[in-house]
């Protein structure tokens, strides 16, 4: 599944590096000793063949409020380069232990120091090399029948009388109906774990113990002389009378053997009857269309345990010494399941069994022990399609609609929505590029292909799956192919066939045709050390994946860091990926989320639902009602979910999108095309920040509108006549020529100056302003001097990202601020005009010929030749109007943005991809990135206009303003 940490993924459908979501503020760097200093060189403390721990001393020169720890392992990282293991430990404890690491591997371990101003340089490197693990322990075997998966577990010599098994995957339990308790053992080498026994089951009565079934919570024991089922804790042992079903009997069921619950019925099989009986688990009353007759039809006369999948039931008759196979839907018979001749092995007189889908464990009641048997080969079942409709990239979404056409909307900066003509069956998003199949089962991708993310496969597909740089996808034939980024080995997928794949940052795992998996790529966590056993679900969050057994039980593997590799126990029928956190839909349709809950996103609310879909921070579930419900800290309106009711749900790092029941689309949380809802009325000036834009009324107000997070909506009162917008702040000149400002102000970019002004422009973070005197005065962030303003007397100026630049009043060109591409290095001359961007200047000569200083990467300072009245400069490339009204633009041309129209124009704006122009006529003419393209461009006149990045905001004529791109038809956000 783009801000994922600067998230390991590669920018996390949901590759976490957003590049819009993850729109964080710049980094303050170390100024006047205001981050820590360097921690000591760490000393190692104990290193075991699982753990390393580690010690440092504690910089005295600053208040520390926890570490950054960084770890190479030396085997498969190159020098110099580190992985985070822990950004915060939250403490200024100067101990860590990795508890991450594995067997004999060789680690490196550096240290950085943090505080309230950031991080420290990071500390020498300390060297660990774990040992070689310790052998695992025995399990008895036997190898004298091939039948057999040849292993046994001994039982304690008092445990004689075994009936009734059950299993968590870890643990075993066995009901003893001559001791009338529960004994555990361990799964893996048979060794006794007394302190998971439940004793003296005969104190509550149950004197008789059958069968047993947990859902991980509570422990049911079916007792074959009180002809009911009790309950109890399986963690503590203690009773849970609530939770009994009592009266078997009543049915006829008066001697309950094995019992088995899909976690919403509960199936006792019973030795009098021949038959397996059918309750509600909640309620314990009957469900007789769930009830297989007749055991004794099929030689079935003794039924004693039984388990299912969800799909067969397997009964164990003690007399014919076999295990029979049934539909649990229907009751019939399916012999090519069963498991025979179990007297000729070691089951000579069975009783309980439990399955991990790969082996049957078979309680004997005559030999004292649990014996392995392997399980059938599985039937190929057909494929389900797990069709939403909606795909999720880093701050943009996709929609497949009903006709198959492709709508992609959203922080679109590397032309994610820029969908090729034709009809999908299925799309997938990564951070910052989209594949689709389309009808005829081939495949297309567009967005950004510097990874090789375009370079899609010949052949047809069927199944697509996106993450960060790389995309993945099953053949008609199930075969795997893979292609993107592939530094980790990401991008090679193995052979054989497979049903389901999915992406995590940087590795890959799927589901094989036999339920196996298979994972690749990097595997600095654990996150392709693949589970054994049989799988049927599998989602992949950042560096961690879980999978749906067979039994409906989830295994997890990948870091454990916030415990999200540890699975909770209970059986599940779906299961989704955040970053850090996972969430799954029980089978009693409840919902449960494990690991990373700093912003509560693993703290799902009561109910039942239907599905669910995590993000990066966040979740949203369509309830049993089809309503949906979200949670999290809620830091962007993600999850304030819409009323109404929905039918598929998509959540990633900062929004969500829901499909509702008419098929109509809404989303909520952070819009980057809210900045498209422009308010009503005349308006003489508009100009945009990074998510918001604001404008002059022609009455001197100003409204704004778009991203909110911080203020930069929140416009002040009164009259004004100029205004500037910075990324996240504004200022504007008032009526009587002072100055407000507004907005995020964490680098004082809205303390305005005292005084009176005429002219005004914003930087990134920082703003100058021309005083009635003409001097400059500049505030906000000083990074690279940019607030330094020279002395003299200026008439115009111009801002970059962190450099600015004026008009002397003798005509001469002052820059200041960052230089590191020379973007300050202004010429001699004298001139009319001046524009500066990120990195780099332009000046209009008096002579009307233009020069342009600074970053030249793609030729966007190499001016054709010529005279020109006005400049525009985008992120790469530059634009002007020449004196006889043609445009000129030069520079890159990737998306066409220097492919300028013919015609004559008077007005001129570039973005980062595209650029518009207003023509002698009074419209609207744009090029480059198609979503430039404004709705009304050949019947409406325009008088101004404003770009930033990828939008556009026009004032009409009549004063009216129009902003685009918009969200496609149908889509409605809320908030």
């Amino acid at each position: 599944m783009t801000v994922w940490l600067p998230i390991r993924r590669s920018g996390l459908a949901l590759a976490l590096l957003a590049s819009v979501l993850a729109l964080a503020p710049w980094p303050v760097s170390a100024q006047s000793g205001s981050v820590p200093a360097t921690p000591a060189r760490p000393v190692i403390d104990s290193v075991a063949h699982d753990s390393v721990t580690l010690s440092w001393a504690d910089p005295s020169d600053s208040t520390i409020t926890g570490y950054q720890i960084l770890r190479r392992n030396r085997a498969t990282q190159p020098a110099g380069v580190f992985s985070v293991i822990e950004d915060d430990t939250g403490s200024a404890a100067t101990t860590y232990t990795d508890t991450t690491v594995e067997a004999s591997t060789s680690y490196v371990y550096r240290v950085k120091a943090r505080n309230a101003h950031g991080l420290s340089l990071r500390s020498v490197y300390r060297r660990a090399d774990t040992p070689a693990a310790p052998p695992e322990p025995q399990i008895q075997t036997e190898t004298d029948d091939s039948d057999s998966a040849g292993t046994t577990i001994a039982l304690a010599t008092a445990n004689r009388a075994s009936r009734g098994v059950w299993s968590d995957g870890t643990t075993i339990w066995v009901a003893d109906s001559s001791q009338d308790k529960i004994y555990a053992y361990s799964l893996a080498d048979g060794s006794r774990d007394a302190t998971k026994d439940i004793d003296d089951l005969n104190a509550a009565g149950a004197n008789h113990p059958r069968g047993i079934w947990s859902n991980g919570t509570t422990l049911w024991v079916a007792d074959g002389g009180d002809d009911k089922a009790f309950a109890y804790s399986l963690a503590d042992g203690s009773r849970d009378a609530t939770k009994d079903i009592n009266g078997l009997d009543a049915a006829g069921n008066n001697r309950p053997m094995g019992i088995w619950s899909d976690g919403t019925t509960l199936w006792v099989a019973d030795d009098g009857q021949d038959k397996v009986f059918a309750y509600d688990l909640a309620t314990g009353s009957r469900d007789a269309s769930k009830e297989i007759d007749d055991l004794d039809a099929s030689g079935n006369a003794h039924p004693r345990g039984i388990w299912s999948d969800g799909t067969t039931l397997w009964v164990v008759d003690s007399g014919d010494d076999k295990v029979y196979a049934y539909s649990l839907a229907d009751g019939n018979r399916d012999a090519t399941k069963d498991i025979d001749s179990l007297d000729t092995t070691d089951s000579r007189n069975p009783w309980g069994l439990w399955s991990d889908d790969t082996t049957m464990w078979i309680g004997d009641n005559s030999q004292n022990h649990l014996a392995a048997h392997d399980m059938p080969e599985p039937a190929a079942q057909p494929q389900s399609e797990d069709f939403t409709g909606l795909s999720t990239g880093s701050g943009y979404t996709c929609l497949l609609r009903s006709d198959a056409t492709v709508a992609c909307w959203g922080a679109t900066p590397h032309g994610e929505d820029v969908v090729p003509a034709g009809t999908y069956q299925a799309v997938a998003t990564g951070s910052i590029h989209v594949c689709a199949i389309r009808t005829d089962g081939t495949i297309a991708c567009w967005g950004d292909g510097s990874f090789g993310q375009g370079d899609a496969p010949a052949g047809t597909y069927k199944q697509i799956a996106a993450d960060g740089r790389t995309t993945c996808a099953i053949a008609t034939d199930d075969t795997m192919a893979c292609w993107g980024y592939n530094s980790f080995g990401q991008a090679m997928a193995p052979a054989g066939t497979f049903t389901a794949v999915t992406l995590g940052w940087e590795h890959v795992c799927a589901l094989r045709t036999d339920g196996t998996i298979a994972c690749w790529g990097y595997n600095d966590e654990g996150e392709t050390n693949s589970p054994g056993g049989t799988y049927k679900a599998i989602d992949a969050g950042e560096v961690h994946t879980c999978a749906i057994r067979t039994d409906d039980t989830i295994k997890c593997w990948g870091h454990h860091w916030h415990q999200r590799s540890k699975a909770p126990a209970g059986t599940y029928k779906e299961y989704r990926a955040g970053h850090a956190f996972s969430c799954a839909i029980a089978t009693d349709d409840t919902i449960t989320c494990w690991g990373k809950n700093t912003s509560r996103q693993a703290s799902p609310p009561a109910g039942t639902f239907k599905t669910v879909a995590t993000g990066m921070n966040h979740a949203c579930a369509i309830a049993a009602d089809d309503t949906i419900t979200c949670w999290d800290s809620n830091a962007s309106g993600q999850s304030n979910a819409p009323s109404g009711t929905y039918q598929a749900v998509a959540a990633y790092v900062s929004h969500s999108c829901a499909i509702a029941t008419d098929d109509s689309v809404t989303c909520w949380g952070f819009d980057p095309n809210a900045i498209a809802e422009a308010p009503a009325g005349p308006h003489s000036t508009v100009a945009l920040g990074d998510y918001h834009a604001c404008a002059i009324a022609t009455d001197g107000t100003i409204t704004c509108w778009g991203d909110n997070d911080h203020d930069q909506t929140d416009a002040p009162t009164g009259t004004y006549q100029a205004m500037a917008l910075g990324s996240y702040h504004g200022c504007a000149i008032a009526t009587d020529d002072t100055i407000t400002c507004w907005g995020d102000n964490a680098l004082d970019q809205t303390d305005a100056p005292t005084g009176t002004f005429t002219a005004l422009t914003a930087g990134y973070d920082h703003s100058c302003a021309i005083a009635t005197d003409n001097t400059i005065t500049c505030w906000g962030y000083n990074r690279n001097g940019q607030t330094d303003a020279p002395a003299g007397t200026y008439t115009a100026i111009a801002a970059g990202e962190d450099h600015n630049c004026a008009l002397a009043t003798d005509g001469s060109v002052t820059c200041w601020g960052d230089d590191s591409d020379g973007q300050s290095d202004a010429p001699t001359g004298t001139y009319t005009a001046i524009a500066a961007d990120d990195t780099r200047s332009c000046a209009i000569a008096d002579d009307g010929t233009l020069a342009c200083w600074g970053d030249d990467s793609y030729k966007q300072t190499r001016v054709p030749a010529g005279t020109y009245t006005a400049i525009s400069l985008g992120l790469l490339h530059s634009c002007a109007i020449a004196s006889d009204g043609s445009i000129a633009c030069w520079g890159h041309n990737r998306y066409g943005r220097t492919s300028a129209p013919s015609g004559t124009y008077t007005t001129i704006e570039v973005g980062d991809r595209h650029g518009c122009a207003i023509a002698s006529d009074g419209t609207i003419a744009c090029w480059g990135d198609a979503r430039g393209q404004p709705p009304d461009a050949a019947t409406t006149t325009y008088s101004s206009m404003a770009i930033k990045d990828k939008h556009t905001c026009a004032i009409a004529s009549d004063g009216t303003i129009t902003c685009w791109p918009r969200s496609p038809d149908g889509v409605r956000w809320t908030t």
